[in-house]
């Protein structure tokens, strides 16, 4: 059984065992992904399936189930962007050895906690972004995939950040969930785009104040997180904050120079006493405030002197 959608941002065959010949008639020329649920497919799925990954090296290909079986990815040696979910986790990834060096993508979203060794992802020299859920063994590892350019965790413990200030092109770190307690190294890192939400245990942001090519910044449900630091030094632009209960002191968000865009949610313990900081900014121009209460919305909102964005507001995916 097979369906498409061209509804989605991108142009979606999904294929379900068993898979026929008519279903795979519906992998067009503009197919820009190819997904599978239940699991790696048989063989001579992904034998027909192989020209179509070596003649467009952008088709992604996912796995939705994924468990035992991946010794078939043998079977498509031009595919560049592989995305693998295991629905009762990713026993081993050693057929992972099959991709190709050039492989540019991957993702591997284990559905329990996994302590497997990501030490085999180091032979893709020319992978540019990497996501990983609930995958966490020798994490030092991230620091030798020097061609990083995007970077997601996901219910993953770092000891510190060390790793990510060794990736000359990391710009784009994404962590959510976990046990993190450090940022500590990340400051080494080229990053643009930060997103912190929901980790245990995280309440020193200090070392974000390094990030000089920092333009973006989202925070969310960082309970210990009474202070931002001092982001003066930062090309911060982009600002959201959302369900941070303990934050109480944006002195060091309102010192970013660039700052033009203050998006705040789900803030409801914020007053004036708190915002004033930014009184006078000399960028600050757009964003919303949400408190919960719209009385309060419309004094700060005015207060601060912000128009409402004329675009979508620009959360994180």
């Amino acid at each position: 059984m097979a369906s498409w959608t061209s509804d989605d941002p991108i142009r979606l065959v999904t294929l379900i065992p068993p898979v026929t010949e008519e279903d795979l008639a519906l992998v067009a020329d503009d197919t820009e992904m190819v997904q599978f649920q239940g699991g790696v497919p048989e063989a001579w799925v992904l034998e027909r399936l192989e020209p179509v990954f070596a003649a467009r090296p952008a088709t992604r290909l996912r796995v939705l189930g994924a468990r035992d079986g991946l010794e078939h990815l043998a079977l498509v040696p031009g595919v560049r962007h592989v995305a693998l979910e295991g629905q009762d986790g990713l026993p081993s990834l050693d057929g992972l050895r099959h991709l190709p060096p050039e492989l540019e993508s991957l993702t591997l979203h284990a559905s329990d906690s996994s302590s497997l060794s990501i030490a085999p992802l180091t032979r893709f020299e020319r992978l540019r972004e990497l996501s990983l859920t609930r995958v966490g063994g020798d994490l030092d590892a991230l620091g030798e995939l020097l061609g990083l350019e995007t970077l997601l965790l996901r219910s993953v413990r770092l000891e510190d950040c060390t790793p990510l200030g060794r990736l000359p092109r990391l710009r784009r770190f994404e962590l959510r969930l976990g046990g993190t307690a450090s940022l500590r190294g990340i400051e080494g890192a080229p990053l643009e785009y930060l997103e912190i939400w929901q980790v245990r245990g995280l309440g020193d942001l200090v070392p974000i104040a390094g990030l000089r090519t920092l333009r973006v910044l989202f925070l969310q449900s960082l309970r210990q997180v009474t202070a931002l630091p001092d982001l003066s030094a930062t090309a911060l632009e982009h600002a959201w904050l959302e369900n941070m209960k303990g934050l109480v002191d944006f002195r060091g968000l309102a010192a970013a120079p660039a700052l033009q865009e203050l998006h705040l949610y789900d803030m409801r313990h914020v007053r004036w006493e708190h915002l004033s900081c930014f009184e006078g900014h000399p960028r600050l121009a757009e964003g919303i405030v949400h408190t919960g209460s719209a009385r309060r919305d419309a004094e700060l909102t005015e207060r601060l002197g912000l128009r409402r964005p004329p675009r979508r507001p620009w959360p994180p995916s």
